[in-house]
């Protein structure tokens, strides 16, 4: 019986001592001294998380343990310690990641006409044949496209439920991003001087820019004559339901070594009138514009550019007043 007591006695001695020894306790914290909260710490099959202090505190069962601190977003650290040991300071790194390039490519060989997901090409016959008191607002006649309006020259296209710059407009190849997209501001190019204009949709509006993904609207001018000499002609439409008026003139000429498309007018609308005969106030509306494509033949190649500038004076439907806006852009290469 005496030496049972012993081997008790012995036991219960070196117990604390042993409890003791396996004990590890730390900090983790970041490059600038600060704490780190919620970082995994594992030393064998035994894991902590760290406080809000960024305090840790575990019991390896063997020494030296391996200890294992990770962290989203920042560099996995691993660290050989004898134990007992208290208060050690782990410091991560922020983690820095570098992604591999992306590439979006197409797996059908088809023409974009005959897929899916195609550009839809309006002509301006196709566009004149559909009732609207604009080119722009002829776009409503293609499936899903939608224009909002608070009035004559206030309106922003909506595709695909978006609207906004999420809209991509383009003029000549160039990204028109002056344009505020707000009930009292809308888009415009010039009636004449338009060959045609693209609808945009699916995948293919990466070819346009990254954040278009309602849909693109792409502008296409009126390109140079194929033959040398010159053509002029004026362009005069009256708008019955509003009293206004359209006129334009435009010249295009080709020499030898140089190109030119010229065009400016006025576009006018007066008060909507609804058909009891009463007069919508404040749907009036004022456009001046001019635009322009020019290009210079060199032996080395071919510069080309593009102007469009254009005031509004536009009518606030129920708010009385106007409010005018202007538009700009120049492009070349």
């Amino acid at each position: 019986m005496i030496w049972r007591r012993w081997i008790w006695s012995l036991c219960a001695a070196f117990m604390p001592a042993f409890a003791l020894a396996q004990t590890l306790t730390g900090t983790v914290q970041d490059a600038n001294g600060r704490p780190l909260a919620d970082v995994f710490c594992v030393v064998g099959e035994e894991a902590a998380l760290t406080n809000s202090e960024g305090l840790f505190s575990l019991s390896p069962r063997s020494t030296p343990a391996t200890l294992t601190v990770s962290h989203l977003g920042f560099v996995q650290q691993t660290l050989v310690l004898d134990v007992p040991q208290f208060g050690c300071r782990v410091v991560l790194e922020k983690a820095q990641m570098q992604l591999p390039p992306a590439f979006v490519q197409t797996a059908s060989t088809q023409p974009h006409q005959a897929t899916v997901t195609h550009i839809r090409e309006l002509n301006v016959k196709e566009l004149d044949a559909v009732p609207a008191t604009s080119r722009i607002q002829a776009l409503k006649s293609v499936a899903g496209v939608h224009l909002m309006t608070a009035g004559a020259g206030m309106m922003r296209p909506v595709m695909r439920g978006l609207s906004g710059l999420r809209v991509g407009t383009t003029f000549l190849g160039a990204r028109v991003e002056s344009q505020a997209w707000a009930e009292g501001h809308g888009i415009f190019f010039p009636e004449q001087g338009v060959s045609r204009m693209d609808v945009v949709r699916g995948p293919e509006v990466l070819l346009y820019g990254p954040d278009a993904f309602g849909g693109v609207l792409n502008v296409v001018p009126t390109g140079p004559l194929a033959e040398e000499g010159r053509l002029s002609q004026l362009s005069f439409t009256s708008h019955s339901n509003t009293g206004g008026f359209q006129c334009s003139w435009m010249t295009q000429k080709r020499s030898a070594k140089a190109h030119h498309v010229l065009l400016s007018g006025v576009n006018r609308f007066g008060e909507y009138q609804l058909p009891s005969g009463q007069r919508v106030e404040g749907s009036a509306l004022r456009q001046f514009y001019s635009q322009g494509r020019f290009g210079y033949i060199r032996e080395w190649g071919t510069w080309e550019g593009a102007y469009s500038s254009c005031y509004n004076t536009a009518g606030l439907i129920g708010a009385g007043g106007t409010q005018q806006s202007g538009d700009h852009l120049v492009t070349a290469g």
